[in-house]
C-alpha cells in the first residue's frame, strides 16, 4: 500500500474532522454504537427471502460491497432480498446477530470472540478486509523515519479504539520501550488538527480514516502500518449464528457470495461503490474527495492484503495472533482455540 500522502492546511483540517467525525467511525471495538432503521427496498419482481443485515457502523466504504451487491442484483441471483441497518451506539453488531435481532452482521471480527464470550453463538464466516489498517501517522517532514524513531516521542491517541489498544504491542514489536513513549488520549476528532499544528509527533488510527482526512487536506503524512510489523488483528467481515450456519446454509452462502462479488466489483472500480454509497446514504458523502479517498485506500488495502486463496478467506494465522492479542490487551480471559471462531465453507470462487 503507498503510504507515503500529500496533505497541510490546519483551519482547514479542522473544518473537514468535525464534518467527517460523524462520518469516519471509530476503530473501537467497544465504540458506542446503535441503530437507525432500515431502508425501504423496492419490490422484486420475483418473490424474494427476506435477510436482515446489521451494519456495525455507518455505512462508509467497508459496507458499501453489500449496497453495490444489491444494486447490482447480486443478492437476487441469490434468491435474497436484503434490509441494511446501520450501527452507531451500546450494542454491538455481534450482540444484535447473537440476540437474534438480526440475520447477518458486517463488522470487526473481534467482535466474534468478544460475542461469544458473553454467551452468544456466532461465527465469522467471511473476511471483507482481511487486517486492520492500524497505524502511526506522523508528517512527512518528521524525523520520524522508522518505526524504531518514535522513541520518546510523544503520540496522540483513542481510548478503547483498537489502534490505541494495540499500539503498545506494535512498539514492542519494533523494538521500543512503551514505557519510552508518552501517550496523550486525544478525541477522535482532534488527532489529525492536533498533529499538523504540530502537537504531537504522530497519532494511532486507520489509513482510510485518519490518514485520508489528513490527505484531503492538502498535508503530507508517512504511515506505519501495524500488520507489517507482525499486529494482524482481523478487521472487517461477515458474521452469524450457528444457527444459522446448520439450519439456513442456503442463505449464508448466498449473502457471503453477493457480498464478495461486491466486493470485488469495488476493488475494479472503488467509485462505484461511493456512487452507491452517496445515493443511499447522503449525509455521510458530504465530502466526495474524502469519500473517494477512503474508498481507493480501503480497496487498495484489502487488494493487498487478502488470502492467495481468494476474497473472503480467512487465514488461521491471523485468527490465531488475534486470539492473542484479545487475550492480552482485550480482556478475552479464556479464548477458544482460533478455529472455533470462524469458519471457511462458504467461501466461493469468484474466478
Amino acid at each position: 500500500m503507498k503510504l507515503g500522502l500529500r496533505l497541510g492546511r490546519t483551519p482547514l483540517v479542522m473544518a473537514v474532522v468535525v464534518m467527517l467525525a460523524g462520518a469516519c467511525g471509530s476503530d473501537s471495538p467497544e465504540a458506542a454504537r446503535g441503530t437507525t432503521a432500515p431502508k425501504e427496498k423496492p419490490t422484486e419482481p420475483q418473490e424474494l427471502r427476506p435477510v436482515s443485515v446489521q451494519f456495525d457502523w455507518i455505512a462508509d466504504s467497508q459496507y458499501t460491497p453489500a449496497l453495490l451487491a444489491e444494486e447490482r442484483g447480486y443478492f437476487a441471483d441469490e434468491g435474497l432480498e436484503p434490509s441494511f441497518t446501520e450501527g452507531g451506539g451500546a450494542v454491538s453488531a455481534a450482540q444484535i446477530v447473537g440476540t437474534g435481532r438480526a440475520d447477518i452482521g458486517i463488522g470487526t471480527l473481534d467482535e466474534v470472540p468478544l460475542a461469544i464470550q458473553e454467551g452468544m453463538d456466532v461465527k465469522a464466516v467471511a473476511i471483507i478486509e482481511p487486517v486492520s489498517p492500524s497505524a502511526v501517522i506522523v508528517p512527512a517532514d518528521s524525523k520520524i523515519r522508522k518505526p524504531e524513531d518514535l522513541n520518546g516521542k510523544t503520540i496522540g491517541t483513542l481510548a478503547g479504539a483498537a489502534s490505541g489498544i494495540l499500539f503498545e504491542p506494535f512498539l514492542q514489536a519494533v523494538g521500543v520501550d512503551p514505557s519510552s513513549v508518552e501517550k496523550v488520549n486525544v478525541p477522535f476528532p482532534s488527532q489529525v488538527p492536533l498533529l499538523l499544528e504540530g502537537k504531537f509527533d504522530g497519532i494511532t488510527g486507520f489509513t482510510r480514516a485518519q490518514g485520508a482526512i489528513a490527505e484531503v487536506t492538502g498535508a503530507d503524512v508517512r504511515m506505519f502500518l501495524y500488520s507489517d510489523h507482525g499486529i494482524e488483528f482481523v478487521s472487517t467481515g461477515i458474521y452469524t449464528r450457528t444457527e444459522v450456519i446448520e439450519e439456513d446454509p442456503e442463505l449464508v452462502a448466498g449473502v457471503v457470495r453477493a457480498v464478495l462479488r461486491g466486493l470485488k466489483d469495488m476493488i475494479a472500480d472503488p467509485g462505484a461503490g461511493v456512487t452507491v454509497g452517496a445515493r443511499d446514504y447522503p449525509a455521510h458523502y458530504e465530502n466526495m474527495e474524502y469519500a473517494e479517498l477512503h474508498a481507493e485506500m480501503f480497496t487498495q488495502f484489502v487488494e493487498d492484503q487478502s488470502s492467495s486463496r481468494g476474497l473472503g478467506y480467512q487465514e488461521v494465522e491471523v485468527w490465531e495472533k488475534t486470539v492473542e492479542l484479545l487475550k492480552t490487551h482485550f480482556g478475552v480471559e479464556d479464548p477458544l482455540p482460533a478455529e472455533e471462531y470462524y469458519t471457511n465453507e462458504f467461501i466461493p470462487d469468484l474466478e
